[in-house]
Protein backbone atom coordinates (compact mmCIF):
# COMPACT_ATOMS: atom_id res chain seq x y z
CA UNK A 1 0.00 0.00 0.00
CA UNK A 2 2.86 2.27 0.40
CA UNK A 3 4.85 1.44 -2.96
CA UNK A 4 4.48 4.38 -4.53
CA UNK A 5 6.56 6.07 -1.56
CA UNK A 6 9.35 3.42 -1.84
CA UNK A 7 10.10 3.60 -5.44
CA UNK A 8 10.37 7.48 -5.12
CA UNK A 9 12.74 6.92 -1.89
CA UNK A 10 14.66 3.92 -3.27
CA UNK A 11 15.14 6.85 -6.50
CA UNK A 12 16.28 9.29 -4.13
CA UNK A 13 18.74 7.30 -2.70
CA UNK A 14 20.23 6.50 -6.23
CA UNK A 15 20.38 9.88 -6.79
CA UNK A 16 22.37 10.56 -3.91
CA UNK A 17 24.66 7.74 -4.19
CA UNK A 18 25.07 8.53 -7.85
CA UNK A 19 26.50 11.84 -7.58
CA UNK A 20 29.34 10.44 -5.23
CA UNK A 21 30.05 7.52 -7.65
CA UNK A 22 30.19 9.52 -10.61
CA UNK A 23 33.34 11.64 -9.23
CA UNK A 24 34.94 8.50 -8.29
CA UNK A 25 33.23 7.34 -4.55
CA UNK A 26 34.96 7.43 -1.37
CA UNK A 27 38.72 7.27 -1.38
CA UNK A 28 38.54 5.50 -4.71
CA UNK A 29 35.75 2.85 -3.60
CA UNK A 30 32.62 3.24 -4.77
CA UNK A 31 29.14 3.08 -2.66
CA UNK A 32 26.88 -0.17 -3.13
CA UNK A 33 23.39 -0.10 -1.62
CA UNK A 34 21.27 -3.14 -1.40
CA UNK A 35 17.66 -2.88 -0.77
CA UNK A 36 15.28 -4.99 0.96
CA UNK A 37 11.23 -4.40 1.02
CA UNK A 38 9.61 -3.65 4.46
CA UNK A 39 6.37 -3.34 2.76
CA UNK A 40 5.61 -1.20 5.71
CA UNK A 41 5.01 -3.98 7.70
CA UNK A 42 6.92 -4.13 10.88
CA UNK A 43 7.90 -7.92 11.29
CA UNK A 44 9.07 -7.87 7.30
CA UNK A 45 11.24 -5.46 8.44
CA UNK A 46 13.10 -6.53 11.36
CA UNK A 47 13.91 -9.87 9.31
CA UNK A 48 15.25 -7.59 6.59
CA UNK A 49 17.21 -5.28 8.58
CA UNK A 50 18.49 -8.57 10.06
CA UNK A 51 19.73 -9.90 6.96
CA UNK A 52 21.16 -6.72 5.98
CA UNK A 53 23.15 -6.26 8.95
CA UNK A 54 23.65 -10.36 9.30
CA UNK A 55 24.36 -11.38 5.66
CA UNK A 56 25.28 -8.01 4.24
CA UNK A 57 27.61 -7.01 7.07
CA UNK A 58 26.37 -3.01 6.57
CA UNK A 59 26.74 -0.35 8.91
CA UNK A 60 24.11 1.91 8.28
CA UNK A 61 20.43 1.24 7.19
CA UNK A 62 18.46 4.16 5.50
CA UNK A 63 14.96 3.97 6.34
CA UNK A 64 12.16 3.24 7.01
CA UNK A 65 9.56 5.71 5.54
CA UNK A 66 7.05 4.41 7.87
CA UNK A 67 6.97 4.76 11.90
CA UNK A 68 5.86 1.38 12.90
CA UNK A 69 8.75 -0.40 10.28
CA UNK A 70 11.68 2.00 12.03
CA UNK A 71 10.35 1.60 15.57
CA UNK A 72 10.63 -2.48 15.24
CA UNK A 73 14.39 -2.41 14.06
CA UNK A 74 15.12 0.21 16.20
CA UNK A 75 16.08 -2.36 19.06
CA UNK A 76 18.09 -4.87 16.43
CA UNK A 77 20.55 -2.12 15.55
CA UNK A 78 20.81 -0.81 18.69
CA UNK A 79 22.05 -4.72 19.48
CA UNK A 80 24.18 -4.62 16.51
CA UNK A 81 25.59 -1.14 16.88
CA UNK A 82 24.32 -0.33 12.88
CA UNK A 83 23.24 3.32 12.42
CA UNK A 84 19.38 3.43 11.04
CA UNK A 85 18.75 6.78 9.68
CA UNK A 86 14.96 7.51 8.88
CA UNK A 87 13.24 9.15 6.13
CA UNK A 88 10.13 10.29 6.83
CA UNK A 89 9.25 8.31 10.30
CA UNK A 90 7.50 10.51 12.38
CA UNK A 91 6.56 9.36 15.29
CA UNK A 92 7.51 10.77 18.48
CA UNK A 93 8.48 7.50 20.46
CA UNK A 94 11.70 7.65 17.52
CA UNK A 95 13.29 10.71 19.11
CA UNK A 96 13.94 8.20 22.32
CA UNK A 97 14.74 5.20 20.12
CA UNK A 98 18.39 4.25 20.69
CA UNK A 99 21.46 5.86 19.96
CA UNK A 100 22.02 4.65 16.86
CA UNK A 101 18.20 6.29 15.95
CA UNK A 102 17.86 9.24 13.69
CA UNK A 103 15.80 10.78 11.36
CA UNK A 104 15.57 13.71 8.40
CA UNK A 105 12.43 14.19 9.56
CA UNK A 106 10.38 16.16 12.24
CA UNK A 107 8.81 14.73 14.96
CA UNK A 108 4.94 14.77 14.99
CA UNK A 109 5.07 16.88 17.34
CA UNK A 110 5.35 19.50 15.49
CA UNK A 111 3.06 18.64 12.72
CA UNK A 112 -0.36 17.63 15.33
CA UNK A 113 0.25 20.58 16.94
CA UNK A 114 0.57 22.59 12.76
CA UNK A 115 -2.80 21.06 12.03
CA UNK A 116 -4.39 21.20 15.77
CA UNK A 117 -4.22 25.20 15.39
CA UNK A 118 -4.73 25.60 11.93
CA UNK A 119 -8.19 23.48 12.78
CA UNK A 120 -8.60 26.25 15.28
CA UNK A 121 -7.94 29.31 13.17
CA UNK A 122 -10.39 28.07 10.92
CA UNK A 123 -13.18 28.59 13.80
CA UNK A 124 -13.91 24.66 13.87
CA UNK A 125 -14.62 23.50 17.83
CA UNK A 126 -15.60 20.36 17.47
CA UNK A 127 -13.18 17.35 15.59
CA UNK A 128 -13.46 14.06 15.66
CA UNK A 129 -10.52 12.10 14.24
CA UNK A 130 -9.74 8.53 12.52
CA UNK A 131 -6.55 6.87 12.66
CA UNK A 132 -4.41 4.10 11.34
CA UNK A 133 -3.54 1.95 14.08
CA UNK A 134 0.00 2.35 14.04
CA UNK A 135 2.73 4.11 15.98
CA UNK A 136 2.15 7.06 13.59
CA UNK A 137 -1.50 7.22 14.37
CA UNK A 138 -1.56 6.64 17.64
CA UNK A 139 0.81 9.39 18.38
CA UNK A 140 0.06 12.02 15.64
CA UNK A 141 -4.00 11.38 17.43
CA UNK A 142 -2.68 11.89 20.80
CA UNK A 143 -0.87 15.98 19.46
CA UNK A 144 -3.54 16.92 17.92
CA UNK A 145 -6.35 16.14 20.73
CA UNK A 146 -3.83 17.95 23.10
CA UNK A 147 -3.72 20.66 21.34
CA UNK A 148 -7.04 21.11 19.81
CA UNK A 149 -8.42 21.14 23.41
CA UNK A 150 -6.08 22.91 24.62
CA UNK A 151 -6.53 26.18 22.21
CA UNK A 152 -10.93 25.52 23.38
CA UNK A 153 -11.76 22.74 20.88
CA UNK A 154 -13.39 19.45 21.62
CA UNK A 155 -12.77 16.16 20.00
CA UNK A 156 -16.24 14.34 19.92
CA UNK A 157 -14.70 11.29 18.43
CA UNK A 158 -11.24 9.67 18.08
CA UNK A 159 -11.27 5.96 16.74
CA UNK A 160 -8.43 3.76 15.10
CA UNK A 161 -8.42 1.31 12.29
CA UNK A 162 -7.19 -1.94 10.96
CA UNK A 163 -3.89 -1.25 8.11
CA UNK A 164 -5.71 -3.58 5.94
CA UNK A 165 -9.28 -1.85 7.00
CA UNK A 166 -11.54 -1.45 3.23
CA UNK A 167 -14.62 -0.59 4.43
CA UNK A 168 -14.77 2.83 6.72
CA UNK A 169 -18.33 3.08 6.19
CA UNK A 170 -19.41 1.99 10.12
CA UNK A 171 -16.76 4.72 11.34
CA UNK A 172 -17.74 7.42 8.86
CA UNK A 173 -21.59 6.66 10.05
CA UNK A 174 -20.46 7.32 13.37
CA UNK A 175 -18.39 10.14 12.89
CA UNK A 176 -21.59 11.48 10.92
CA UNK A 177 -23.87 11.07 13.73
CA UNK A 178 -21.43 12.88 15.62
CA UNK A 179 -21.71 15.97 14.08
CA UNK A 180 -17.81 17.19 13.40
CA UNK A 181 -17.11 20.63 12.55
CA UNK A 182 -14.03 19.09 11.10
CA UNK A 183 -12.00 15.20 10.70
CA UNK A 184 -8.79 14.74 10.78
CA UNK A 185 -7.90 12.06 9.24
CA UNK A 186 -4.35 10.17 9.68
CA UNK A 187 -3.95 7.90 7.18
CA UNK A 188 -1.54 6.60 4.04
CA UNK A 189 -2.48 7.97 0.56
CA UNK A 190 -4.61 4.59 -0.51
CA UNK A 191 -6.75 4.69 2.85
CA UNK A 192 -7.40 8.08 2.40
CA UNK A 193 -8.68 7.75 -0.73
CA UNK A 194 -11.14 4.84 0.32
CA UNK A 195 -12.26 7.21 3.50
CA UNK A 196 -13.19 10.03 1.19
CA UNK A 197 -14.80 8.53 -1.56
CA UNK A 198 -17.05 6.47 1.08
CA UNK A 199 -17.43 9.54 3.22
CA UNK A 200 -19.31 11.07 -0.05
CA UNK A 201 -21.09 7.60 -0.19
CA UNK A 202 -22.75 8.27 3.30
CA UNK A 203 -23.11 12.34 3.21
CA UNK A 204 -20.20 12.99 5.64
CA UNK A 205 -19.81 16.83 4.75
CA UNK A 206 -17.55 19.50 6.34
CA UNK A 207 -13.74 19.67 5.86
CA UNK A 208 -11.52 16.73 6.23
CA UNK A 209 -7.76 17.28 7.34
CA UNK A 210 -5.13 15.29 6.68
CA UNK A 211 -1.57 14.31 7.92
CA UNK A 212 1.16 14.99 5.42
CA UNK A 213 1.42 11.09 4.34
CA UNK A 214 -1.69 11.64 2.16
CA UNK A 215 0.47 13.37 0.20
CA UNK A 216 1.12 11.63 -3.44
CA UNK A 217 -0.43 11.86 -6.92
CA UNK A 218 -2.07 8.33 -6.55
CA UNK A 219 -4.42 10.27 -4.31
CA UNK A 220 -5.87 12.28 -6.35
CA UNK A 221 -6.04 8.68 -9.20
CA UNK A 222 -7.72 6.80 -6.20
CA UNK A 223 -10.30 9.42 -4.69
CA UNK A 224 -11.10 11.58 -7.75
CA UNK A 225 -13.24 14.35 -7.07
CA UNK A 226 -13.83 12.74 -3.65
CA UNK A 227 -10.79 14.91 -2.51
CA UNK A 228 -11.99 17.88 -3.39
CA UNK A 229 -11.59 20.60 0.04
CA UNK A 230 -9.11 18.26 1.43
CA UNK A 231 -6.20 20.34 3.42
CA UNK A 232 -2.73 18.61 4.60
CA UNK A 233 0.02 20.25 5.93
CA UNK A 234 3.51 19.18 4.06
CA UNK A 235 6.86 20.34 5.17
CA UNK A 236 8.04 23.26 3.20
CA UNK A 237 11.97 22.92 2.97
CA UNK A 238 11.52 21.57 -0.75
CA UNK A 239 9.14 23.21 -3.28
CA UNK A 240 9.64 21.62 -6.49
CA UNK A 241 7.65 24.61 -8.26
CA UNK A 242 9.71 26.85 -6.09
CA UNK A 243 13.24 25.59 -6.03
CA UNK A 244 16.53 26.48 -5.31
CA UNK A 245 19.45 26.92 -7.93
CA UNK A 246 20.77 23.69 -6.53
CA UNK A 247 17.24 22.09 -5.69
CA UNK A 248 16.58 23.03 -9.19
CA UNK A 249 19.30 20.76 -11.11
CA UNK A 250 18.38 18.43 -8.77
CA UNK A 251 14.87 18.44 -10.37
CA UNK A 252 15.92 18.45 -13.67
CA UNK A 253 17.74 15.37 -13.40
CA UNK A 254 15.39 13.27 -11.08
CA UNK A 255 12.79 14.13 -14.37
CA UNK A 256 15.16 12.76 -16.83
CA UNK A 257 16.17 9.68 -15.05
CA UNK A 258 12.25 9.05 -13.56
CA UNK A 259 9.92 10.98 -15.26
CA UNK A 260 8.54 12.70 -12.63
CA UNK A 261 9.09 15.37 -10.14
CA UNK A 262 10.96 14.25 -6.50
CA UNK A 263 8.40 14.32 -3.98
CA UNK A 264 8.67 14.48 -0.34
CA UNK A 265 10.06 10.48 -0.29
CA UNK A 266 12.55 11.23 -2.57
CA UNK A 267 13.92 13.95 -1.40
CA UNK A 268 14.34 13.23 2.50
CA UNK A 269 15.65 9.97 1.34
CA UNK A 270 18.15 11.61 -0.37
CA UNK A 271 18.59 13.73 2.59
CA UNK A 272 18.91 10.34 4.71
CA UNK A 273 21.63 8.81 2.29
CA UNK A 274 23.39 12.15 2.65
CA UNK A 275 24.37 11.84 6.00
CA UNK A 276 25.41 8.97 5.82
CA UNK A 277 27.90 9.72 2.32
CA UNK A 278 29.04 12.92 4.74
CA UNK A 279 30.14 10.73 7.52
CA UNK A 280 32.01 8.50 5.28
CA UNK A 281 33.67 11.40 3.93
CA UNK A 282 34.40 12.77 7.09
CA UNK A 283 36.54 9.07 7.62
CA UNK A 284 33.90 6.89 9.25
CA UNK A 285 33.33 3.06 8.39
CA UNK A 286 32.15 1.34 11.06
CA UNK A 287 28.52 1.68 12.46
CA UNK A 288 30.04 3.19 15.89
CA UNK A 289 32.05 5.69 13.79
CA UNK A 290 28.98 6.82 11.45
CA UNK A 291 27.26 7.39 15.04
CA UNK A 292 30.00 9.31 16.58
CA UNK A 293 30.73 11.84 13.54
CA UNK A 294 26.33 12.36 13.55
CA UNK A 295 26.38 13.01 17.10
CA UNK A 296 29.62 14.89 16.58
CA UNK A 297 28.31 17.29 13.83
CA UNK A 298 25.32 17.67 14.05
CA UNK A 299 25.09 19.47 11.06
CA UNK A 300 24.61 18.05 7.26
CA UNK A 301 23.72 19.67 4.15
CA UNK A 302 21.01 18.18 2.09
CA UNK A 303 18.98 18.70 -0.65
CA UNK A 304 15.87 20.03 1.19
CA UNK A 305 18.38 22.32 3.00
CA UNK A 306 20.48 22.03 6.72
CA UNK A 307 19.64 19.08 8.59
Amino acid sequence: DSAAWGEQGRWGIESAVAEVNEKGGIGGKKIEVVYEDSQAIPRLAVTAATKLIDIDKVPAIIGDIVSATTLAMAPLVEQKEVVLVGISCSAPAISQAGKFVFRVWPSDNLEGAVAAKWARSKGFQKAAVLHIATDYGQGLAAVFKAGFEANGGKVVFAQAYSQDQTDFRPNLARIKSDSPDVVYLISYYKDAALVLRQAKEVGLKGQFLGATAVENDDLLKLAGNAADGLAYPTIVDFDADHPTKVQSAFISKFAQLHGKKPDWAATHAYDATAVIIQALEAGARSGEEIRAVIDKRRQFQGITGTI
